[in-house]
């Protein structure tokens, strides 16, 4: 890769992939605070259902045993962690469970601290209030809606209803024109598109080519996040983005792959360590 001395697109956008996930365990208030802390423009996270119909915050609709532990402090077997169903069970159970307080095999530098799922309300308020009290720019926040459609009535809500519970808080906290909402699932897309065409919503894309992806959807989406491996090069960023598209990759970890990204002058860039692709983008942006 050649070297690069300014930005392709100096409005990128530093996303912290489940807050700060290489400092402080994934989808934690205190993950998301230290992302803003650093300077994220936005945060990136992952939306459950409890039984009693709350929006936990949550990147599984059950309980990770190589993450959580019980509330009696013990491990959970990983052969039955399916069977602590999020959406069986009501938001003050799950918040009895432990979260942070496992090594994480993957982000050794990883803190360890006793916390829990929070609610997407609690994260809401309190990264607001942090925002307003440091006196910060606003973030974004990219709320990825989990949905499986082989797991509709079982660890999920309907489309219908997952949105609408979601887009009730949204409002609730007059955070409309601050929010895209994500999923990997087209009818999560396409119901959110048809019944509140005000909201930015932004398509996941993994194993599905971008073509095949987008004819899935009724409506073209404002934003649209593939794998990063999936933008090869500056060209397909930009036939995208000719097209009206923002295209927001996940999730580039790697300085070369970070260093790509920017070349490529992608619209965000949804991270595990927010810390260095900031320094990388400060490095290039416009004195």
């Amino acid at each position: 890769m050649r070297s690069i001395t300014e930005l392709s697109n100096p409005n990128v956008q530093v996303i912290g992939h489940r807050g700060h996930v290489s400092a402080y365990p994934e989808n934690s208030i205190e993950g998301f605070i230290s992302a803003v802390a650093l300077g994220a423009d936005a945060l990136e996270m992952d939306l459950v259902i409890s039984k009693d119909h709350q929006v936990v915050v949550s990147h599984e609709p059950y309980m990770k045993a190589s993450y959580m532990i019980s509330p009696e402090g013990k491990r959970i077997n990983k052969n039955g962690e399916r069977d602590y169903n999020l959406y069986e069970m009501p938001y003050d159970s799950i918040q009895q469970y432990i979260l942070g307080m496992l090594p994480n095999a993957k982000f050794r530098k990883q803190r360890q601290i006793n916390t829990h799922k929070p609610l997407l309300t609690s994260v809401l308020d309190t990264v607001q209030a942090f925002i307003k009290h440091q006196n910060l720019e606003p973030v974004k926040y990219y709320l990825e809606i989990k949905s499986d459609p082989g797991e509709y009535n079982i660890f999920q809500p309907q489309p219908e209803e997952f949105a609408a519970v979601v887009m009730e808080i949204v409002k609730e906290k007059n955070l409309e024109d601050q929010v895209v909402l994500m999923s990997f699932d087209s009818n999560i897309i396409n119901t959110i598109q048809n019944k509140y065409p005000h909201i930015k919503v932004s398509y996941l894309l993994y194993r599905k080519g971008i073509e095949k992806g987008l004819r899935e959807l009724t409506i073209q989406p404002e934003y649209i996040s593939p794998y990063y491996k999936q933008l090869k090069n500056a060209q397909t960023v930009t036939s995208l983005q000719n097209r009206g598209l923002k295209v927001v990759p996940w999730t580039v970890n790697r300085k070369n792959d970070i260093l790509n990204m920017l070349n490529y002058g992608v619209d965000g860039i949804i991270t595990d360590y927010p810390e260095p692709v900031l320094k990388e983008k400060n490095k290039l942006s416009p004195k």
